[in-house]
């Protein structure tokens, strides 16, 4: 994913991840850290995504 200099989506590439049955949520995951931190962003998107979807493992 790239992003313009005012922060818009440029362009959105499909990545692959196998075996893993979160391979999508780990991918997601993996790129929105990459750009909270170039963006100086301090955020734990992990610790706020596993709070939104701890019912799902109920």
């Amino acid at each position: 994913m790239m992003l313009t200099e005012d922060g818009e989506v440029e362009d959105i590439t499909p990545m692959s991840f196998e075996g893993s049955s979160n391979g999508r949520f780990e991918a997601v995951q993996g790129k929105l850290n990459e750009l909270l931190d170039e963006n100086g962003l301090m955020f734990n998107f992990r610790r706020s995504m596993l709070s939104l979807t701890e019912h799902d493992d109920k």
